[in-house]
């Protein structure tokens, strides 16, 4: 019991860790052309938000922006099939590998 917990915990603590790192990069390259680095750290000072705060509520700000302009017509008929095409792709790509996850992943660290 307590060596699960621990694994649980440890896998928890570096998920959240990943996806922390994720939310940081994506941030800066949204904001990237608007705001600066020593901007963002400015608001977070300035308003007394964590890293975190700052990130979701550029994250809502977003989803009010799309919910208030959702793609119509052409353009979301575009992306529907850029989906589909992708998806396809993928699909194919799937299916024409030869090679096991396994050995894939043991190849793939010997690289390094």
């Amino acid at each position: 019991v307590v060596k699960n917990a621990v694994i649980t915990g440890v896998g928890n603590n570096t998920v959240s860790l990943l996806a922390a790192i994720t939310i940081f990069g994506t941030v800066f390259a949204i904001l990237g052309a608007q705001m600066s680095k020593a901007e963002v750290l400015a608001v977070m000072q300035t308003q007394g938000i964590p890293f975190f705060r700052f990130a979701m509520n550029q994250s809502i700000a977003h989803k009010g922006y799309f919910d208030e302009h959702p793609m119509r017509g052409e353009q979301l008929a575009e992306h529907q099939a850029t989906s589909q095409q992708s998806l396809a792709r993928q699909q194919e790509i799937e299916a024409a590998d030869s090679v096991d996850f396994d050995v894939f992943l043991k190849d793939y660290l010997a690289l390094e």
